[in-house]
């Protein structure tokens, strides 16, 4: 029993740390080093049809909202790139050098049909002599 309690301790302590006030998320630091809060926190509408929402600032795209008329009801949304916002502009690497154009490369002359027809003959001849002295120490034994 004291297992299972120190277990459901420890869930308990997790589900604490993951919903945190949203003042305790760091602030992000724009270009200018200006600190802006992680969240930005505005109402739509009135009465029982005003809705909350929490607009994240650290990444763009996130939004959380709720209402609580007639119940609550609340969701969240991302729709964006999975980038971070650091605070920083993005400036892309400039691009490598292009390539000068190569070399002229010397063409080789072909070979002749009969120079080419003599070089396969030899590795042919080669290659019967070959067979022929592994059929003969095959039958020496």
């Amino acid at each position: 029993e004291e297992e299972e309690e120190g277990e459901e301790a420890e869930e308990a302590e997790e589900a604490d740390q993951l919903l945190n006030d949203l003042t305790s998320d760091p602030l992000i630091l724009e270009g200018d080093d200006t600190p802006v809060p992680a969240w930005s926190v505005r109402k739509a509408g009135a009465g029982r049809y005003a809705v909350a929402f929490a607009v994240s600032n650290a990444w763009p795209g996130a939004l959380a909202f709720a209402s609580t008329k007639p119940s609550v009801k609340f969701a969240n949304l991302y729709i964006g790139y999975g980038l971070e916002n650091t605070g920083k502009s993005f400036t892309p690497l400039p691009m490598p050098e292009i390539a000068s154009e190569p070399l002229d490369v010397a063409e080789e002359e072909d070979t002749p049909l009969d120079a080419e027809n003599e070089v396969l003959k030899q590795l042919e001849e080669k290659r019967m002599v070959e067979e022929a002295d592994a059929e003969e120490g095959g039958e020496d034994e």
